[in-house]
């Protein structure tokens, strides 16, 4: 599964447009902008739900130089409160509000960070019924979730947010970050 900002230029002819691609586990949609495609995924959990989320590969895996299990804990809720938030929100099953759960990457077999929202009360017969409105609010909200965390980062993690622009290249322009979080 990709990483959430993919930087790799827009086809011409995709340039407008949302792909999609409809796998055994999920649904992958691709959704372009000037600078980047943001990759959300909708992995259905049972009959009438799934979640809608943004992969954030390993990124979360790695504690920062010199910083034991306890003082990188203390660390992330001094610093960086919409980390802390999603976290707690994964470790006690708060899906809804947005979540950061490690799942398994489906492609690869193993265990990748993925900022989640739970759907429910879905109709998975066609695309058409499945991408609702409620669908696509949660969309929105883990859109903005996932923009609000990578400027956190930024802004106070500087040593995670560069594992971050190993993962999407550094020739992006991460000026649309902010841009993206007033949205």
């Amino acid at each position: 599964m990709k990483f959430f900002i993919d930087s790799k230029p827009n086809n011409p002819w995709q340039a407008e447009t949302v792909q999609y691609r409809v796998t055994d586990h999920y649904i992958e949609f691709e959704i372009p902008s000037n600078h980047y495609r943001m990759v959300l995924y909708l992995i259905p959990r049972d009959r009438a739900s799934a979640l809608v989320a943004t992969c954030w590969d390993t990124v979360f895996d790695q504690e920062p130089a010199n910083l034991n299990e306890e003082k990188t804990c203390k660390m992330i809720f001094e610093t960086c409160p919409n980390l802390a938030h999603l976290l707690t929100n994964g470790i006690c099953d708060r899906y809804r509000e947005g979540a950061l759960l490690n799942l398994e990457d489906f492609d690869a077999g193993e265990a990748k960070w993925f900022l989640t929202s739970i759907v429910d009360n879905l109709d998975f017969r066609s695309l058409e019924h499945l991408l609702n409105e409620q669908v696509h609010q949660v969309i929105s909200q883990i859109m903005h979730q996932s923009f609000e965390l990578l400027n956190e980062l930024y802004e106070k993690q500087p040593a995670i947010f560069d594992i971050v622009t190993h993962r999407i290249g550094n020739t992006i322009n991460l000026g649309f970050v902010a841009d993206a979080v007033v949205r």
